[in-house]
């Protein structure tokens, strides 16, 4: 054979074994990272879908988690290699920060003086989902006391620990309701302000609930403390808003709703709530679970009718052994002279 014929092989083969330093690297991971963030938006999509149908509610109870994976994903979409890997990896990270972010601002709670104009007056304001199976019913009061809000909201209080609990507190909270004799009510209210007009719904269409009408200088405010259902009675939930709604729509005067709601900032339930009652929610802050330190869902919550002005940022308490933060606001109201 000649050398002519030889060359155009050596050539080809020169071709095929140059240096892999200098090929165009080649785009991995695609499909995982893609899958991963259209499910990120198919369930924001479903979140949307939950306020024309109540089943796809429960979508919107993870909006922040859809949208920690979108952020993720979109950016990993700009690497050439590992792209699910560094999205998941980023995801884990927003959600770990997501949860972190109560513990940061609660760090030190907020004392006064508060920035009031003439004639405000201070309500501090808490709510906390004690847990039915918490019975370290002492750190449920050093925590109450720790918060030393003017009136506290308490929910999944059994008869045993509403005498242990209100017993122990009635020195800092004289004035105290909780909806004795009333069946399936395990919710409280306790207060520095005289109590002058209660109510109590347990059993009936709307959400389980209390009511107490503040006497004294908070003459005229009254105080709902509230516990939803939750999924996968989605339908009888909104139904239980709606109707706890249109209850509150006929009340007179100031109106501050505490509770668990079993619903996120993102969900139809919270947005019912607002318009039914017309309150404004005040607090986002994830409140559940508290056994990782790093809650992801924001579901206790903190309404209030638009008199009154926030002269103190949303703050978690410490969980005192409840899988719930108590969660704390501090209101201003003008107040006649």
């Amino acid at each position: 054979m000649s050398q002519s014929q030889v060359q155009p092989a050596q050539d080809v083969s020169l071709d095929q074994t140059q240096n892999p330093a200098t090929r165009k690297p080649r785009h991995r991971q695609w499909g995982a990272a893609v899958f991963l963030l259209l499910v990120s938006i198919a369930g924001l999509i479903g979140g949307r879908l939950g306020h024309l149908y109540p089943l796809f509610d429960v979508f919107a109870q993870f909006g922040m988690q859809f949208i920690a994976l979108a952020v993720g994903c979109s950016l990993a979409m700009f690497l050439v290699r590992y792209k699910a890997i560094f999205g998941i990896g980023l995801t884990i990270a927003l959600l770990a920060a997501y949860g972190a972010w109560p513990q940061v601002v609660s760090a030190k709670l907020q004392q006064p003086p508060y920035p009031l104009a003439a004639g405000e007056k201070v309500l501090r304001v808490a709510h906390f989902n004690t847990y039915k199976n918490n019975f370290d019913f002492a750190a449920i009061v050093a925590e109450v006391l720790r918060l030393d809000a003017d009136v506290v909201s308490l929910v999944e209080m059994s008869d045993e620990k509403k005498r242990s609990v209100l017993t122990t507190l009635k020195a800092k909270y004289p004035f105290t309701y909780d909806c004795k004799g009333v069946f399936f009510c395990e919710l409280a209210v306790i207060s520095k302000y005289p109590i002058i007009e209660t109510d109590a719904n347990a059993n009936w269409a709307g959400a389980p609930h209390i009511r107490a009408t503040l006497g004294g200088a908070m003459a005229g405010v009254t105080v709902v403390a509230v516990h939803t259902t939750r999924f996968p009675h989605s339908r009888w939930q909104l139904l239980q808003v709606k109707e706890l709604g249109k209850k509150l729509e006929t009340i007179s005067g100031e109106l501050v709703i505490m509770g668990d709601f079993n619903a996120t900032p993102f969900s139809r339930i919270t947005a019912s709530m607002e318009q039914g009652a017309n309150v404004v929610r005040l607090t986002e802050l994830p409140t559940w679970p508290s056994f990782i330190q790093l809650p992801q869902l924001a579901i206790d919550h903190i309404f209030a009718s638009k008199g009154f002005r926030v002269v103190g940022n949303q703050q978690i308490g410490n969980s005192a052994g409840s899988d719930h933060y108590p969660i704390l606001m501090t209101l201003a109201l003008k107040r006649e002279p």
